[in-house]
């Protein structure tokens, strides 16, 4: 069974009335994250608590084979991620190491810049913290449809929620700033034009200016997805497009 039907199959078990949108959005996120395009998605499109969204998952992967690794995650009280437990460990260690394709941009002591290479050390010693909880958290949670509680993974690490997101949901630019300078990255993002890159699933922003669009190279990110979307035979990987426009923002919000 297509997981589509799967989801829409589930929904209607549990009498709930999905929007056709929703059923098609966890669809495709579900099968992102189970092919090895997503390391992770965030379902924050669905007024439904983890542990009504676990009920509804599971229903699905009893009728669809397809599911096979996959976790519920919560955070911070708030978040909602599916997972592919093996995928996102392979690509926590990927992203990482010595050839990490990321690129950090600081926010919390003024304008928008490239970190240092000191400060991406730093960064990424701090996720490698972060990196550490979520491995033990898979490993002490490691049943099929199983919920994972990570409410308080971030206590005591100095990572803001932009910056954990950013990682963890893949994109290839992240924003670096202290927990309590949140205001700051915002005045900061709000004085700047923004280049706005979307391609297939995901979108995200990087700083017009400083030179930033010229130092990230697009090629590479686009070589990496389509390497990943290569694997799954439904998906041509010549009809991927990145799309960049260019616009002055009024306010951002974190």
């Amino acid at each position: 069974m297509e997981i589509e039907e799967a989801v829409i199959a589930a929904a209607k078990k549990l009498g709930w009335r999905l929007k056709a949108r929703h059923c098609h959005c966890l669809a495709r996120d579900l099968f992102f994250v189970l092919v090895g395009v997503r390391p992770l998605v965030m379902i924050d499109y669905l007024p439904y608590s983890a542990n009504l969204l676990q009920l509804l998952t599971s229903l699905v992967n009893s009728v669809c084979e397809a599911f096979k690794g996959w976790r519920l995650m919560s955070m911070d009280e708030s978040m909602i991620y599916f997972l592919h437990a093996a995928n996102l460990e392979e690509y926590m260690e990927s992203s990482l190491g010595d050839e990490s394709w990321l690129s950090f941009i600081i926010l919390d002591d003024g304008p928008a810049r490239m970190a240092t290479q000191l400060e991406e050390q730093s960064v990424k010693a701090t996720l490698k913290r972060l990196q550490a909880r979520l491995s033990q958290s898979l490993a002490e949670e490691s049943r099929e449809c199983s919920l994972i509680d990570f409410n308080h993974g971030l206590s005591e690490l100095d990572i803001s929620i932009p910056t954990c997101n950013g990682w963890l949901l893949g994109y290839p630019v992240i924003y670096v700033f202290s927990k309590d300078k949140a205001s700051q990255a915002s005045r900061c993002l709000s004085s700047v034009h923004l280049c706005l890159y979307k391609l297939l699933l995901l979108n995200f922003t990087i700083p017009e200016s400083n030179g930033f669009s010229q130092q990230w190279t697009p090629d590479a990110f686009m070589s990496y997805i389509a390497t990943k979307v290569s694997q799954c035979s439904k998906i041509d990987p010549g009809d991927l497009r990145l799309d960049v426009t260019s616009r002055p923002l009024q306010s951002v919000a974190f």
